[in-house]
C-alpha cells in the first residue's frame, strides 16, 4: 500500500515516462498527486451564506460561490420567444433568499421540490436587501454525514463521486467497499446540468 511520502514511480502503472510528465507538473510523491488539482478546478466545498456574495470579489463577477439553499417555492416554467422556456423558483438559506433561473431546462422541473436541499454553484448577484439571483447554477442535492443514533463517535457518511458508474475503476472500489464497512448502500447516481 503507498504511504503520502512514496515516489510517484512506485505506483502500479508509472513508468519513466509518466514519470517524466509528474515531475513537469510538480509531482514527485504520492502526496503531491492527490493535492494536486486540475487548471479549472472549482472548489465547491466552501459553502457561503448568500450575504457573503456582497464581498467585493462577489460582486465584481471575478469568482463564483457555492451555497447550500433550501427550495421554498415551486418551480414555475414559463415561455418567452417561441420556444424558449424560463424555469424559476425561490430558495433560502439564514442571510436571505434567492431566485433561481435556468433557460431552456424545463426537465428539472421535477428535481427541485419544496423542502429540498442543494449545494448550488455560481455567480450571486444582489437584487435587493436580503434577496439575491442566480442563473444556471451548477447544483446537486445535498446529503450530509451524520451521527448513528445510539452508538456514540460512530458516524454514517455519504460520499459524493464524480465518475462513470461504468469505469472499471469505479466497479473496482464498489466492490472493495462492500466488504468493508458494517453497511454499505450505493444510493444511485445523477448527471450535472450546467
Amino acid at each position: 500500500m503507498p504511504y503520502l511520502h512514496t515516489p510517484i514511480e512506485a505506483l502500479s502503472g508509472v513508468g519513466p515516462t509518466r514519470k517524466t510528465a509528474y515531475n513537469k507538473m510538480g509531482i514527485y510523491t504520492v502526496e503531491d498527486l492527490l493535492y494536486h488539482f486540475p487548471r479549472a478546478y472549482e472548489h465547491r466545498g466552501d459553502i457561503r451564506a448568500l450575504a457573503e456574495s456582497r464581498d467585493e470579489a462577489y460582486r465584481t463577477g471575478k469568482a463564483r460561490m457555492a451555497t447550500l439553499l433550501t427550495v421554498s417555492t415551486e418551480p414555475r416554467v414559463s415561455r418567452v420567444k417561441g420556444r424558449m422556456t424560463v424555469l424559476k423558483f425561490r430558495a433560502f438559506d439564514e442571510s436571505g433568499s434567492c431566485e433561481i433561473t435556468f433557460f431552456n431546462q424545463e426537465f428539472l422541473r421535477n428535481t427541485f421540490s419544496v423542502g429540498g436541499v442543494f449545494r448550488f454553484y455560481g455567480r450571486v448577484e444582489a437584487a435587493g436587501k436580503d434577496r439575491y439571483t442566480m442563473t444556471a447554477p451548477a447544483f446537486e442535492p445535498f446529503v450530509e454525514s451524520r451521527p448513528l443514533p445510539n452508538r456514540d463517535f460512530e458516524f454514517m457518511f455519504y460520499f459524493d463521486m464524480d465518475a462513470s458508474v461504468y469505469s472499471p475503476e469505479f466497479v473496482n472500489l464498489l466492490g472493495q467497499l462492500e466488504n468493508q464497512p458494517e453497511q454499505f448502500v450505493f444510493l444511485g447516481c445523477y448527471s450535472e446540468v450546467i
